[in-house]
């Protein structure tokens, strides 16, 4: 069991796996020879955890892994250890919106790990409702969960280079401009695949671009962007992933 209750920021953090200074704490761990695990994926951690997996001493420590995701508020981390090597673990917290604090109490648990078994053959995931920009769903101020997963890229974005760099998938949304600023992001915790927003005015297949936002919010894969509406003027919200992995997301829009 350990807790980040009381800990401070180490200089040490910076050191290529860590993005901010949540403050942390430390643990040491002895290759195998084999895949390790360490994982905070248990019912008694509290709080949103980081961690973060270096080589080397203190000083001058080298990333291997790092993760903020896995499990729920746990992350786990995988690695390919070298016998005898001795390995840094530091576990802290992370942010999003709507979380409490940056610290509690959590139970570490290191182990082998063991590689899995290749998939069987499924049959097709089916696109979501939202695949193409004429079937863009309808969105207001709230909070919508998405999918890329089974979605395909739509031939209205090549009109749009300037907003769309690549074709990867993606599903549509359309909101009414208010008259006032908007602002929509992928920026919660529940977002599990690295977003790409852009936002266009006129209707499909003649779409102009107004602005667009690749991975920028300060945790985690999300993405955010505000543009100016006009009252009455409809808008089409393209999200898609930013690599080649599919994913969930949750879409917040605010004004």
């Amino acid at each position: 069991l350990g807790t980040t209750l009381g800990a401070s920021t180490d200089q040490n953090e910076a050191f290529g796996c860590v993005s901010s200074y949540y403050p942390g704490v430390w643990y040491t761990v002895v290759g195998t020879g084999g895949l390790l695990n360490v994982n905070t994926c248990s019912a008694t951690t509290d709080f949103y955890t980081y961690v973060a997996v270096f080589s080397g001493s203190c000083g001058s420590l080298e990333c291997l892994q790092s993760n903020i995701y896995g499990c729920g508020r746990g992350t786990s981390v995988t690695w390919s250890s070298v016998n005898g090597v001795q390995y840094k673990v530091l576990v802290r917290g992370r942010g999003y919106r709507g979380s409490s604090g940056s610290s509690g109490n959590f139970e570490l648990r290191v182990g082998p790990a063991t590689v899995a078994p290749s998939p069987a053959p499924t049959t097709p995931i089916p696109a979501p409702p939202n695949d193409a920009c004429d079937s863009a769903q309808l969105v207001s101020v709230g909070t919508y969960w998405g999918t890329t997963l089974g979605s395909s890229t739509d031939a209205t974005q090549s009109t749009n280079s300037t907003c769309v760099s690549s074709y990867r998938p993606g599903v549509w949304y359309r909101v009414i401009g208010t008259g006032g600023l908007l602002n929509v992001d992928t920026c919660d915790d529940e977002t599990n695949v690295y977003t790409y927003i852009a936002v266009f005015s006129g209707s499909c297949g003649s779409l102009t671009c107004l602005d667009i936002s690749g991975p920028n919010c300060r945790y985690g894969r999300g993405s955010s962007l505000s543009w100016m509406s006009q009252s009455g003027v409809e808008y089409k919200i393209l999200v898609r992933q930013y690599y080649s992995s599919s994913g969930s997301f949750q879409l917040t829009l605010q004004q």
